[in-house]
């Protein structure tokens, strides 16, 4: 192999872990090809540790980009919040929290630094992003100025617009037709970079082109980078030292400048829940699978549901799993879906007898196994018998 051979087939693979996707613990990937189609992934451990995984969009298609979606990282209730989430996307675990618990009326201070949150000048969590911890401590500022007897109508409003999903479809049409210049700009970018250069270099030689090359690569990663930074500057104005060390290596580094719309799609949809995001981009088949895990996952959590026994810690997840599995149930009916359906155990496979099932995670088990223990201990229960008109 070529100098010239190796140089090229380490820029692919630059460029294809350029496209690669890190997916923290507790978030959702949502691949897209277009602004309605969409395969959602989560993160796994094959590629990956305890805090998250790499997940491989669709790296050689123009219009293709990867939607980062986290899970809203704390429980509301109207006596206080507790940094614990109330759901679990992923199968085999939870994601980890602190578990603090605050009463409202012990509140004096809420602030964020970048991605930390900290109350009464206490650190106690970081968030995925910037952006949502500021709307973390918005919304605990709200509820904390609010009356008790008006917290729980806040909280229900406020899910009510993490559930929009008509309002995550709009959020979609507008960013990608906004950002079709950039995306135009990345791929003749890409173009310059993997596909001309090199067949001019093949054909007439690296040492005759080297000069033209160089030039016509950093000019069209210096004008992708400036549209990325116009389009930052209108999504995250406030976020001016991340753009400015952001701008500097997609106008160093080329590779970085052909997934130049990743950066700013990762973050674009941290208003919503996974959800409705799934729900406004991908297939029916694969948003019907996830929320009947999500609709279950409400129903019987993996144990423990809280991290402590404390009543009043206790009370704020159940009400806020509460408060979701209502608001998800109600976006399920309205996108035409059955919840009979959707939260059913499955029916006997008739290999075991008195076949008993997890209602959250559908393992089988014999009849004298009571509890599922991959989800923490959730009590089994008898699978559905197949009616004799059905067999």
């Amino acid at each position: 192999m070529t100098d010239g051979e190796t140089l090229y087939l380490v820029l692919v693979v630059l460029y294809l872990l350029e496209g690669a996707a890190w997916v923290p613990r507790g978030s959702i990937a949502l691949c897209a090809r277009s602004p309605g189609w969409a395969l959602p992934r989560l993160p796994h451990r094959t590629i990956g540790n305890a805090r998250g995984g790499a997940v491989l969009g669709f790296p050689f298609l123009t219009d293709a980009t990867v939607f980062i979606v986290p899970q809203w990282p704390v429980s509301l209730s109207p006596d206080g919040v507790l940094f614990w989430v109330a759901e679990s996307m992923e199968l085999e675990e939870r994601p980890e929290h602190p578990g603090h618990f605050f009463r409202f009326d012990a509140i004096r201070k809420v602030a964020t630094d970048g991605r930390a949150i900290s109350i009464n000048e206490e650190l106690v969590f970081e968030a995925v992003s910037p952006p949502l911890a500021r709307r973390i401590a918005e919304i605990i500022e709200q509820l904390r100025k609010l009356p008790q007897s008006e917290r729980a109508t806040a909280i229900d409003e406020f899910l009510e617009k993490r559930f929009d999903v008509d309002a995550a479809k709009s959020r979609l049409q507008e960013f990608f037709g906004q950002t079709r210049s950039l995306r135009t700009a990345s791929f003749v970018l890409w173009l310059v970079t993997l596909v001309l250069v090199p067949a001019l270099a093949m054909r007439l030689g690296f040492e005759r082109v080297w000069l033209l090359a160089l030039g016509a690569i950093y000019v069209s990663t210096w004008v992708t980078a400036t549209l990325w930074v116009r389009l930052h500057r209108r999504y995250f104005p406030s976020e001016r030292l991340g753009r400015i060390g952001y701008a500097i290596m997609l106008g160093l580094v080329p590779v970085s400048g052909m997934r130049a719309v990743d950066a700013l799609a990762k973050r674009i949809l941290h208003d919503f829940h996974p959800g409705a995001a799934v729900a406004a981009m991908a297939p029916r088949d694969r948003l019907k699978r996830f929320l009947s895990y999500l609709l279950r996952d409400a129903r019987h959590p993996m144990l423990p549901a809280s991290p402590s026994d404390d009543p009043e810690i206790r009370a704020t997840e159940v009400f806020y799993r509460n408060a979701v599995a209502k608001r998800m149930a109600m976006m399920a009916t309205s996108l035409s879906f059955n919840l009979d359906e959707l939260t059913s155990l499955p029916l006997q496979t008739g290999d075991i007898e008195g076949e008993m099932c997890c209602p959250r995670c559908h393992a089988r088990h014999a009849a004298q196994v009571r509890a599922c223990e991959d989800c923490g201990g959730v009590e089994l229960e008898p699978s559905r018998r197949v009616e004799a008109g059905n067999a």
